[in-house]
């Protein structure tokens, strides 16, 4: 089995990615796989944990050589998070989560 992933979840607000994209983060691309929340932080904790299940799913279906993966979540996003491994069921595609 393959090396498990890290992949990195953030919160960014829409307008803030309108502008400038996600360049910020590109010196962390050659490390992690990136999951960033797109939202104009008008949306619930609910919503916001949906997009992370959901990248992450996607994630490991392009990526079939893994079966789980390892999250470390910033900031606001770490709640996020943990409501989907409590709630919506990413505990099953998790090995571990740093927040």
């Amino acid at each position: 089995m393959s090396r498990i992933p890290t992949l990195i979840t953030f919160n960014i607000r829409r307008s803030i990615y309108q502008n400038f994209g996600l360049k910020h983060f590109d010196h962390l691309r050659p490390f992690f796989h990136l999951i960033p929340v797109i939202n104009d932080h008008s949306a619930g904790i609910e919503d916001r944990a949906a997009v992370i299940v959901n990248k992450v799913k996607q994630f490991l279906q392009q990526n079939k050589q893994y079966e789980k993966v390892n999250l470390a979540s910033y900031s606001l996003s770490g709640i996020d998070t943990r409501y989907a491994l409590s709630c919506l069921g990413l505990d099953e595609y998790s090995q571990s989560l740093v927040t």
